[in-house]
């Protein structure tokens, strides 16, 4: 997708969807009320999307999200919070974003993660001192 530059509002159709890649798009720059209604998502990967500035403003509608990959978005600064309801997430892959920085407070409800990757962020300076509530995590990658 290297020069869309929005995402259909036709998407809000596809009610089980339950995959969605998204990678290497270059102008893109806001992913937002194109997948308000796309509830069923279990897996969404978005990589090397280099001017993401903001995710949606209602990712936590995305109740059945199991798996949420977002790896090197260097224009993302932060969640704002978006990732409070992702109850069900059992794995977390945000590395090699550069400007993110993560708070405790955006993590402190994944307490199912089982996988959680927070390598190559150099914004990020210290690590959330929730960790201790990952009961169920196996791996954990800060390299």
């Amino acid at each position: 997708c290297l020069y869309l530059i929005s995402l259909s509002n036709d998407i809000n159709n596809f009610k089980s969807l339950a995959t969605l890649d998204i990678n290497k798009c270059l102008i893109l720059t806001l992913l937002s009320n194109e997948l308000d209604n796309v509830t069923s998502l279990t897996t969404l990967n978005i990589s090397k999307y280099l001017s993401l500035i903001s995710l949606s403003n209602n990712l936590d509608t995305f109740i059945s999200l199991i798996k949420f990959n977002i790896i090197n978005c260097s224009s993302l600064t932060s969640f704002s919070n978006k990732l409070d309801n992702l109850t069900s997430l059992t794995t977390l892959d945000i590395s090699k974003n550069f400007n993110l920085t993560l708070s405790s407070r955006e993590l402190k409800n994944l307490t199912t993660l089982t996988i959680l990757n927070i390598n190559r962020n150099s914004n990020m300076t210290s690590l959330p001192n929730n960790l201790g509530n990952f009961t169920f995590l196996i791996i954990f990658d800060i390299s």
